[in-house]
C-alpha cells in the first residue's frame, strides 16, 4: 500500500513539472533560436565578401563614378563660364571707355564754352571750394581715419577695403603725375598756341588727365567694388569734384573723362589683390 502510495505521489509531481518544462522550452524555441540564427546569418555574410550580389556591388560603383564624372564636368564647364564671362566684361569696359573718350574728345570746346557762358560769382567761389576740398590730401585724410577705425573695432574685412581705396588713390596720384609729365597739355584758362605740349613740369600745362578726379574716382571706386550701395551713394562726390575742376577752367571734359578710366582702372586692380582673397577665403568657409 505504502508502495503504491509513494508511486502515485511521483505521478502528481511529474505532472506538475512537466508542462512548466514545455513552455519554457517552446518560448526558447520562437524567441531566443530565431535570434542566434538570425546574428549568425549576420556574421556570414559580413564574414564572406562575395555573400552579396556583385553585381550591385559593381552598379554601386558605376553611379558613383558617373557622378563624380559629371560634378568634374559641371566644374570645368563653370570655369570656362567664368573666364570667358571675365574676358567679356573687359572688351565690353574697353570699348565704353573707348568710345567714352573719343566723344569727350569732341565735345572739348563745347564743354568749355558753354561754362565760360554761364559764370556765376556765387557758384565760382562754390566750385573753387569743392576743387579744393576734392584734391588728394582730403581723400588720404578721411581714409587713414577710417582705416584706424576700422583696425581698433577689428574689422580685417574694413581695414582691408580702406587701405585699398588709399593704395587706389595713391596708384592713380603717380600714373597721373606721370601721364601729365609725359603729355603737357595746356589749361583751358591758358593762352596758348598749342593745346598739347609745352613745359613738362609747369602747374599750367598739367591738364591732362585731371588728379583731382582721378585720385576721387580710384579711392570711391574701390568702395563701389566692395560695397555698391554705399559706393553708388559717394559717386556723387567725385562726379561733382570733376564738374567743379571744369568749372573753374582747370580741365576739359577729356580730362575729367580720362582721369576717370584711370581712376577706375586702379581701383580694379587694386581690389583684384586685396579684397579678392579675403572673398575667396569666405566662400570656402561658406562651402
Amino acid at each position: 500500500m505504502c508502495q503504491g502510495c509513494e508511486t502515485e505521489r511521483r505521478r502528481k509531481t511529474v505532472s506538475r513539472i512537466l508542462p512548466v518544462q514545455i513552455s519554457m522550452w517552446s518560448q526558447h524555441l520562437i524567441t531566443v533560436i530565431p535570434s542566434e540564427v538570425e546574428a549568425a546569418t549576420q556574421r556570414t555574410k559580413s564574414g564572406r565578401p562575395g555573400f552579396q550580389s556583385r553585381g550591385t556591388t559593381q552598379k554601386q560603383h558605376a553611379a558613383a563614378s558617373r557622378l563624380h564624372s559629371t560634378r568634374q564636368t559641371i566644374h570645368e564647364i563653370g570655369n570656362g563660364f567664368v573666364k570667358y564671362s571675365a574676358v567679356l566684361y573687359w572688351l565690353v569696359g574697353i570699348a565704353i571707355a573707348a568710345t567714352a573718350i573719343a566723344v569727350s574728345f569732341h565735345f572739348d570746346d563745347s564743354v568749355r564754352d558753354f561754362m565760360m557762358e554761364h559764370q556765376n560769382p556765387a557758384m565760382r567761389n562754390f566750385m573753387r571750394y569743392v576743387s579744393l576740398l576734392g584734391d588728394w590730401p582730403l581723400h588720404a585724410l578721411a581714409g587713414l581715419a577710417l582705416l584706424g577705425v576700422a583696425w581698433r573695432r577689428g574689422s580685417e574685412q574694413w581695414t582691408r577695403i580702406f587701405l585699398a581705396m588709399l593704395l587706389a588713390m595713391m596708384l592713380a596720384g603717380v600714373a597721373g603725375t606721370v601721364i601729365k609729365w609725359t603729355v603737357p597739355r595746356a589749361r583751358p584758362s591758358v593762352h596758348a598756341d598749342s593745346r598739347w605740349g609745352g613745359p613738362r613740369f609747369s602747374s599750367k600745362y598739367d591738364s591732362f588727365p585731371s588728379g583731382h578726379v582721378g585720385a576721387s574716382i580710384a579711392f570711391f571706386g574701390v568702395l563701389l567694388i566692395a560695397r555698391r550701395r554705399i559706393g553708388l551713394a559717394c559717386l556723387a562726390i567725385p562726379i561733382l569734384i570733376g564738374f567743379s575742376r571744369m568749372y573753374i577752367g582747370a580741365h576739359y571734359l577729356s580730362d575729367a573723362v580720362c582721369a576717370a578710366v584711370l581712376g577706375i582702372l586702379c581701383a580694379v586692380v587694386v581690389a583684384y589683390f586685396l579684397l579678392l582673397p579675403i572673398r575667396n577665403r569666405q566662400s570656402k568657409i561658406e562651402n
